[in-house]
């Protein structure tokens, strides 16, 4: 009925149970649709609370807000049964992509 107020009291709860820091700046200052896309990965299991840090938060704030989904679709289609850390994972898959922009200049 509503989705927002509903996605809002996911994000609440998921600040409040200090996840990928909730209550961190850099959580809070990514976009919404990235932040519930996380609290998607994180409802579903494929991350703890804990998977997604403020460095991870950092770098995905730097790309706008379709490429961060993006990146986060592409952690959700990998294989992470034998990823140890799956922050690094992710940081790497930050790193691929920001090989695959193209250099301003």
């Amino acid at each position: 009925k509503n989705r927002k107020g509903f996605l809002k009291g996911i994000l609440r709860r998921y600040c409040k149970n200090g996840s990928a820091d909730g209550n961190s700046p850099q959580f809070r200052a990514l976009p919404f649709s990235v932040q519930v896309k996380i609290e998607t990965l994180v409802s579903i299991g494929l991350l703890s609370p804990y998977d997604v840090n403020d460095a991870c938060c950092q770098a995905l704030a730097e790309f706008d807000e379709h490429t961060a989904v993006e990146i986060l679709n592409r952690l959700q289609a990998a294989d992470l049964g034998s990823v140890r850390s799956k922050a690094a994972y992710l940081m790497g898959i930050i790193q691929k992509r920001k090989q695959e922009l193209p250099e301003d200049g």
